[in-house]
């Protein structure tokens, strides 16, 4: 099977878009840059070039949308997946090695054991889900529950570790400005002397370095929340796996029952009287480890295909499994 990317030609007019932005800061503060060289404002000066400089690469950033999906395509054969998306990073796995997978609108995501996978603008991104979800082993059974909660633990000390490091550089982007002002007695550019010139190029230099590392320290932070977020929903959908069965006998006559969202919701279709049926959504609590209403009562249909009519509608963006 394979996947059908979508070309957007929204990320061309992005890319124009950043190309003028860019072009225009750039020229305008390189122009300012020189009236105040020639006026021998250097602290001016070095100000006006950080920003055409700034310019220049928020013009670059064109690139990099314009490569994006640019060789994109996902095939699954053999019971593997290869794939090159986004810009351009490659993805070779057995499907046995992804515990799960969504479809969000026209995105796949794909849940590796501590990681998360996104792959943009598929056509067929539900198509595509479903077959993966119907060909991947449930190993949740077998997974022994505390090693889940290790894991958990561990990868919530990597976050928090990344989140205290982006807050800390994130205040230095302050504490800089602070010795700047202070070393300079807070006075205006046009009346910097020339040691007050060399202490602000050492802030313009320590902020655009301290700007980079906190932005690469919180999309590690990012990352890390993210992989934060999946072992706390494997947790959820492993106690739920093992409780999937659990108080099914309050329902009379159950004709089939469904699950989504990793197995932490599940659809119960029953028939409480002769020639009624009705169904009901719940969830998996995991603080009393039990099966909650979603519905304060279930709704009822005189015949059946009117109720799984009514799923269709309901739970379209969702992949039922059993």
């Amino acid at each position: 099977m394979n996947g059908e990317f979508k070309q957007s030609f929204r990320k061309y007019i992005f890319c124009l878009l950043f190309i003028f932005s860019g072009s225009f800061i750039a020229i305008r503060f390189s122009l300012w840059g020189i009236e105040e060289i020639q006026s021998s404002h250097i602290s001016s000066c070095i100000f006006c070039f950080t920003f055409a400089v700034l310019g220049l690469l928020f013009g670059f950033l064109s690139i990099f949308i314009f490569r994006f999906n640019r060789k994109a395509f996902l095939k699954i054969e053999d019971g593997k997946i290869d794939a090159e998306f986004g810009w351009g990073q490659e993805l070779h796995i057995e499907l046995n090695d992804i515990t799960n997978a969504e479809n969000q609108g026209k995105h796949l995501k794909l849940f590796l054991d501590s990681n998360v996978i996104w792959i943009y603008d598929l056509i067929n991104a539900k198509d595509l889900c479903q077959y993966i979800l119907s060909r991947i082993s449930k190993s949740s059974n077998s997974v022994n529950i505390e090693e889940v909660k290790h894991r958990h633990q561990k990868s919530k000390k990597s976050y928090i570790c990344y989140l205290v490091a982006t807050i800390i550089t994130g205040a230095f982007l302050f504490v800089n400005i602070g010795w700047c002002v202070f070393l300079t007695e807070g006075k205006d550019l046009a009346y910097f002397s020339k040691s007050d010139d060399v202490i602000f190029l050492a802030f313009a230099f320590a902020e655009i370095f301290t700007v980079i590392l906190t932005f690469l320290l919180a999309s590690k932070c990012g990352k890390k929340l993210e992989i934060f977020n999946i072992s706390k929903l494997h947790i959820l959908s492993v106690s739920a796996l093992k409780h999937k069965s659990d108080a099914l006998d309050k329902y009379p006559n159950v004709i089939t029952k469904k699950y989504f969202n990793h197995y932490t919701y599940r659809i119960v279709v029953f028939a409480p009287k002769e020639n009624i049926f009705a169904y009901m959504l719940e969830r998996f609590d995991m603080k009393t480890h039990s099966w909650v209403f979603c519905y304060e009562s279930a709704k009822g249909f005189g015949i059946l295909s009117d109720l799984y009519e009514e799923l269709d509608s309901s739970f379209e963006d969702v992949i039922l499994e059993d």
